[in-house]
């Protein structure tokens, strides 16, 4: 006995996924820019001061975050809308 799955589920799903691959690589970005200014290998144009860069990538990672915190309300919200009542019995024998 198989169950179908919405296709609304499975939006939910694509979006949560790739909501925290999103997150995950605005993240992985700011930390790469990071890493390069704390080595001194990146270039920085003229006039700009070191640390407005280093503000820069501080905001990347913070929005990276926030974008993957919304990936996990996304997946809880598709989790709890996939789950079934704990009184239906499982298709299990």
């Amino acid at each position: 006995m198989s169950d179908r799955v919405s296709t609304a589920a499975r939006l939910r799903d694509v979006a949560a996924v790739a909501l925290l691959a999103g997150g995950m690589g605005i993240y992985a970005y700011a930390h790469a820019g990071m890493s390069a200014l704390a080595a001194n290998r990146e270039l920085v144009p003229r006039g700009t001061q070191l640390v407005d860069r280093w503000d820069y990538y501080r905001t990347a990672s913070t929005v990276g975050l926030a974008v993957i915190a919304a990936g996990v309300v996304v997946a809880l919200w598709s989790f709890v809308r996939h789950r079934k009542p704990s009184g239906q019995p499982s298709a299990a024998p």
